[in-house]
Formats: structure tokens, C-alpha cells, sequence
């Protein structure tokens, strides 16, 4: 409980320290006081870090054979807090100071809360948070021994273990504290140790010249063959995980996980149904070459990212192929733009192609009909009107105001368009030459107008009065610029934009400025972010501070840079991808430093409501969080109760009577939050937790099947399936 408190304690400091820093108290406007002149302190150095790293660079992703199935790293707690990755704050979170903060919370954790978790749980606890000096890495092999086709699993980590032998008594020290878990033979300098975990057999190596540790093991190599498959890797420079790796965390400290679909879809195809693996063709499912989704930093900016290698077949036949990148520009600087990708002629017959493989023929000819009544009633076609616009249209925010462009392909098909809705449908379309720039005006009549006179007419008085306020005529206007049109419900933005001299060329601005891409988007939005670097750095300063307290390690706050020390930006920015090329299909979403930058940007009313948002959220997850502990470890205690009883049945061949039960003393393996039992005579094992709300019911019992010699466990819970444990069935 008293971690939990804690947990709750920080939320709610930090919400109300935001929301502190946010507020601002009205005031009367007055006349601005006169200036003073005043001397300005001199700006302190920022002194860099030395010495070692919070978090040593990945290793095993640099050695990766290329059959391998799968790769994954999980980063350092540490490195997410004080290692660089090429972002806004790195200077700050470069520094020595910042540095020796995060050293000393890391110390102060070891002393004072690790003692304060469950003995079980400290042992792996102490692995991740104080030994491990990188991120983790794990990587699925494929076998090398035909003889045993199943994969390899290899998990690594560089550690602070000096040698085996300190290697050899942390691991004596976890297994005692972890049922099922047994050290089967010491690591040896130049020899791997044996691990028995969950039942199989794992190989444990330390290289003391890398200090990194290495766990492998298989269901089917013996863990021998395990290790001798991780000594053999060797670097592999051009291994293809790395250019999707690149674009979502080139720093090799972030959160990443590659999957290759090719082996393992080879393996679905040779083994899965035909209808099955039909399917899976039809959908293109057969042609993605891996799958990959992480969170880090890349191009100067924290991204989330999810990427599908894959040609254009199958599902993605229904999706543009996106060509075009905007390239034209702004008016002054922008604040934001939104880009949507159009498709092309070819994109549009392949679609209609793919479209016939999921229709009927009745269905195709009705198709067809509907194209050439819509290209008889309004002059021109879809695919017309396609070969006309390019393949960007571009919402923008600049210094004009708001207004959209749209690459002009084909000027003469365009204003045939035009021409053919003036003639049809009663659009009016005139020109103003004013500055010596031309100005179009196209006046639409309302969508009613449009309609046969019997659908169109009104049928009451009331009806009359409403479409007189509702049917009025819309209007677009639009300059024709280097390709583009130029577009806006308002002649004013258009000319002011031509007052404006200055000019930013959109696609620098995306790559420089908001360190986008737009080639390829199907989809693109991007802001700039007023205040929000330097309330991002306020934030970690504001947990660096709360953190070292709650540890017993108080940080010297004045030690620390400030955000102009630092160097950190006025504005930031954020956006969203959605990209559609030859090679792949993905989303991410950009930011400078935390995704908690959607939240809080804006006035002190938003980032008071986002902070709420956070708290809303994080609270219930938290406690739903800490049910669901209890549960996992009521399950680890009733395992030990289970060893129990297969013990004494292993020397009686009965259970234990009730007095017996008594003196095996399953109630020293009771918590504040359940209580453990053995039935007499029957070696159920039950576990009853407390009634926090688990809802439906509070019980897990492990019943006993004789099997032989040996004692096999059925589960039963009737605990709501939240928390139930998977390999549980329902109570009878």
C-alpha cells in the first residue's frame, strides 16, 4: 500500500504543479510601465557528461543473420531519462548535472524502495533497474540443426557484473527467492552456466570484455548448441531492418520491435489450409515483408511509428500510391499545414481491377453504368477530373490566413471542368486582374438548384422562408501559382498573400522546420507548438525534483540547467503521418520530447483540462494496474503451496491430513491482500483475496490430478475474466 500511495502522490503532484505553472490571475489593462534598464546576469555554462553512459547502445541489433524471425528492444529506464537522442532537450539532458541527478534517484531506488517490494519480485527487479546498463535486447534465431527445427531465443543486456563469480552469486540470490526457477551449473569464465526456468533449460553467458550478459534457450536445442549460436553472430551492416529501424529511432535507446514476415508467412503458407492461405494472397498478406512499430527519436524528433513493408498489392490496392510532394509556398511563416494525397488515373484503374476480383459481374456492369451516366450528365469523368489535379492538396496556415492549394496537372482538362459546369449547371466563373494578378471566381448555385424541379420544389410556406437562408450560392476563389491553385472562400486571403514578399518553401519547412517527410503522404498534419520545449523540460525538472525525494536522494535543483541554459526552443512542433508509397504503408505521429505534448499544448485552461485528462486516465489504469499485481502474485505464492503438497505426496503417496496441513504452514505465504490454504485429505490449493473489488468472485483453487507417480494441476477461479488467469477454467 505504500508504494501505491506514492504512485498516487506523485500523479497528483504533478497535476497540480502543472496546473500551478499554468495559472494566470486576471488583470486590468493598464498603460505598459516605462522601461528599465537593468544588467543581465551572465548565462552559466552547461557543462556536457563524462565518463559512462546511463545506457549503453544496443549491441544485438547490429548482428542480426538475415533469416533471423524477430527483434525487439526494450530501453533503459535510466537511458529513457538521462541518455540523449537527438532531440530539443539534449543539451539538458546531456549535462553532467542532469546526469548526476538520474545516477543518484537510480541509487537512492536500490536503498530504499527495491527493499520494499515482495522478496520474489526484487530479484528480476534489481536485474532491470540497477544491474542491466543498456537496453534489452531479445532476437528469435532460426534454428541451424535440422535436426531441431525449432527457433532460438536470445535475450542480452550489458551488465555491471564484474565477473562470473558476481554473476554466479546474484543468481544463487534470485533463484532462492523464485520458485521454478534453479541454477542447474555456475557460469564458468570461459563456459556458460544452466538456468532451469518454466521448465526449460536456458544457457547463461557473461562476456566480461563486452560486460553484457546473454540468456538463450530453445525447446529443442540443448543449451550448448544455444550459446555456440549467440558466440557465432557476427556484425551484419546490411541487414534490412535497419532502414525502417532509422526511420523510427536511429538512437538504438528507444523502444522498437521488428517482425519478419517473410519467414514466419513461409511457414504459415507451407503449414496453414489452402482456403486459408488463398485468402491470405488474396489480401496481399503473402507479399509483406516485415512488420515494425517503436517509439523514439529520429530526424531531430521523438516519433511513435508503425510500419508495413509491403508492395502495392492486395489491401493496399485500395489505398493511393502517393507520388507528389507539396511544392509550393507559404505566404511569410507557416503554422501549419494539412496535406491529403489524391489518386492518380493509375492508382483508379488499379482499384477498379482489384474491385472486380470482390464483385460480381451484374455488380461490375452496374458500375460501369454509374460511370458513364455521371460522365453524360456533368461532361467530364472521374478519370478526367483525376488527370487534371496532381496528387497533393495542402490545407495551409501562414501569415495570409487560411486557404488550401492543389497541384494543377493539367490546366487545359481543368478548366474544361470548369467550363463544361458553366454551361450544365448554371455556375458562373469570372476573372479580376487587380495588381497585375489574375483572379478567378466561381459561383456555385445550392446542391437543391441542381436537382429535377419536382424533387426541388417546396411543398409549404415555411419551407420557402427556410430555403431562402439555407440555399444561398457558395463561393471559391483561386489564383493559378507555379502549378498550383491557389484556393479560398474569401478574395481578401488571396490578395494579401501576394502583398506578402516573403515566401517559405512548404516542403523545406515540413523537413527543416517540422523534420517531416511529405513524400508519400496519403495523409499529413503538422503544428507549431508555442511554450511547449520549455514546459516539457519544466516537467522533467518537476519529476527529477519529486523523484529524488521520494528515493531519499534530494537533487540540488540549482545544479541543474535552465531551459535558456539549455538552449531550449520557444516553439515545438508535432503532427501526424499516414504514408502510402511504392514500399510501404505506415502511421506515426512527431513530436518533440513526450506524446503528452497533444495534451498540453495551448493557453493554462488546456493544460489544466489535459492534465485532468492524464490524472482520468492514469488513476483508474493504475489501480486496475495494482489488482492485477495482486492477482499474478497470489498466483506465485499458490505455486509454492503446490510444491508443497507434490513434496509430501511425493513421500507419503496420500495428502496431508489436517494437522499435517498445520505443520506444512501454507499461511506463511499469506499477504495483506490474500490468503493461501491447502484442504486436508484433498490437496486443493486455494486462494482467497481480499475483496477489492474483483468483482464477480475471489477465489483461485489448484485441484491435484494423480497422474501415475506425479501430481498434475487443474485451475479453477471465479474471479471476473479481467483478472481471471488465462490457464484457468470456471468454477463448477
Amino acid at each position: 500500500m505504500q508504494t501505491r500511495s506514492r504512485w498516487l502522490t506523485f500523479v497528483l503532484a504533478i497535476s497540480i504543479l502543472s496546473a500551478c505553472d499554468q495559472a494566470q490571475t486576471p488583470q486590468q489593462v493598464s498603460e505598459p510601465a516605462p522601461a528599465v534598464e537593468t544588467q543581465q546576469p551572465t548565462m552559466r555554462a552547461v557543462e556536457p557528461a563524462t565518463g559512462e553512459a546511463l545506457s549503453k547502445p544496443a549491441y544485438l541489433r547490429e548482428r542480426l543473420p538475415n533469416d533471423v524471425y524477430g527483434y525487439a528492444r526494450i530501453p533503459s529506464i535510466w537511458g529513457m531519462m538521462g541518455v540523449p537522442t537527438g532531440g530539443v532537450l539534449d543539451k539538458a539532458v546531456g549535462s553532467a548535472a542532469y546526469a548526476d541527478a538520474v545516477r543518484s534517484i537510480r541509487e537512492g531506488f536500490s536503498a530504499t524502495v527495491l527493499p520494499e517490494f515482495p522478496p520474489d519480485a526484487r530479484p528480476m527487479l534489481s536485474l532491470l533497474l540497477l544491474h542491466a546498463t543498456s537496453p534489452i535486447e531479445i532476437a528469435v534465431l532460426a534454428p541451424t540443426d535440422q535436426q531441431n527445427p525449432a527457433p532460438v531465443v536470445m535475450i542480452t543486456m550489458a551488465v555491471d557484473f564484474s565477473d562470473a563469480a558476481a554473476l554466479n552469486k546474484f543468481l544463487d540470490e534470485a533463484t532462492s527467492q523464485a520458485p521454478g526457477v534453479a541454477m542447474l551449473n555456475p557460469v564458468q569464465a570461459d563456459q556458460p552456466g544452466e538456468l532451469l526456468a518454466g521448465g526449460m533449460r536456458l544457457s547463461v553467458r557473461l562476456d566480461q570484455a563486452e560486460s553484457r550478459l546473454f540468456l538463450s534457450g530453445s525447446v529443442g536445442p540443448a543449451p550448448s548448441a544455444t550459446a555456440s549460436i549467440a558466440q557465432a553472430l557476427q556484425p551484419n551492416p546490411t541487414h534490412p531492418m535497419y532502414s525502417v529501424e532509422q526511420s523510427i529511432d536511429a538512437s538504438g535507446q528507444g523502444l522498437f520491435v521488428w517482425v519478419n514476415t517473410t519467414q514466419l508467412i513461409g511457414l504459415a503458407s507451407a503449414m496453414g489450409p489452402r482456403d486459408q492461405v488463398a485468402m491470405m494472397n488474396m489480401f496481399g498478406v503473402n507479399d509483406i515483408k516485415s512488420l515494425a512499430v517503436g517509439l523514439g527519436a529520429s530526424g531531430g524528433i521523438h516519433r511513435l511509428k508503425a510500419v508495413v513493408e509491403m508492395p502495392k498489392r492486395g489491401f493496399r490496392t485500395f489505398l493511393p500510391l502517393v507520388g507528389d510532394a507539396p511544392t509550393f509556398s507559404a505566404a511569410g511563416d507557416p503554422t501549419g499545414i494539412a496535406v491529403l494525397g489524391l489518386p492518380s488515373t493509375a492508382d483508379w484503374a488499379a482499384f477498379e481491377a482489384e474491385l472486380t476480383k470482390f464483385s460480381t459481374p451484374q455488380d461490375m456492369q452496374k458500375y460501369q453504368d454509374f460511370k458513364r451516366e455521371f460522365k453524360e450528365k456533368l461532361g467530364f469523368g472521374i478519370d478526367d477530373l483525376l488527370a487534371a489535379l496532381g496528387q497533393d492538396m495542402s490545407i495551409v496556415f501562414d501569415d495570409a490566413g487560411r486557404y488550401v492549394a492543389v497541384r494543377l496537372k493539367d490546366g487545359q482538362k481543368f478548366h474544361a471542368i470548369i467550363d463544361s459546369a458553366v454551361q450544365r449547371f448554371g455556375f458562373k466563373h469570372e476573372t479580376r486582374e487587380i495588381g497585375g494578378n489574375i483572379y478567378h471566381h466561381l459561383t456555385m448555385p445550392p446542391f437543391e438548384q441542381l436537382l429535377p424541379d419536382d424533387a426541388a420544389a417546396a411543398k409549404s410556406e415555411g419551407e420557402i422562408l427556410a430555403r431562402r437562408f439555407l440555399d444561398a450560392p457558395s463561393h471559391t476563389y483561386w489564383i493559378e501559382e507555379d502549378g498550383y491553385l491557389i484556393m479560398s472562400s474569401l478574395p481578401q486571403v488571396l490578395m494579401d498573400r501576394n502583398y506578402i514578399a516573403e515566401r517559405t518553401p512548404v516542403d523545406q519547412w515540413l523537413e527543416q522546420t517540422q523534420r517531416m517527410q511529405a513524400d508519400g503522404a496519403l495523409l499529413l498534419g503538422t503544428l507549431r507548438n508555442d511554450d511547449v520545449p520549455g514546459l516539457m523540460y519544466q516537467f522533467n525538472l518537476e519529476m527529477l525534483s519529486y523523484l529524488g525525494d521520494v528515493v531519499q536522494r534530494p537533487i540540488d535543483m540549482f545544479a541543474l540547467p535552465t531551459a535558456r541554459e539549455a538552449g531550449v526552443p520557444d516553439e515545438g512542433s508535432f503532427g501526424v503521418k499516414l504514408t502510402s508509397n511504392e514500399s510501404q504503408l505506415a502511421l506515426e505521429f512527431t513530436f518533440e520530447s513526450n506524446p503528452a505534448e497533444l495534451l498540453l499544448a495551448g493557453n493554462s485552461a488546456g493544460s489544466v483540462a489535459a492534465m485532468g485528462i492524464v490524472a482520468a486516465i492514469a488513476l483508474p489504469a493504475y489501480n486496475e494496474y495494482i489488482k492485477a499485481a495482486s492477482v499474478n502474485q497470489g498466483m506465485v505464492s499458490g505455486e509454492q503451496a503446490k510444491l508443497l503438497v507434490e513434496t509430501f505426496y511425493a513421500d507419503n503417496a496420500r495428502f496431508p491430513s489436517a494437522d499435517e496441513v498445520v505443520e506444512l504452514n501454507p499461511g506463511s505465504l499469506n499477504s495483506d491482500r490474500y490468503r493461501i490454504s491447502i484442504v486436508p485429505d484433498d490437496g486443493r490449493v486455494v486462494i482467497e483475496y481480499d475483496d477489492f473489488a474483483l468483482y464477480e468472485g475471489r477465489s483461485v483453487i489448484f485441484v491435484p490430478q494423480i497422474e501415475g507417480d506425479m501430481i498434475g494441476w487443474r485451475c479453477e477461479s471465479d474471479l471476473a475474466d479481467t483478472y481471471k488467469p488465462i490457464m484457468c477454467d470456471p468454477l463448477p
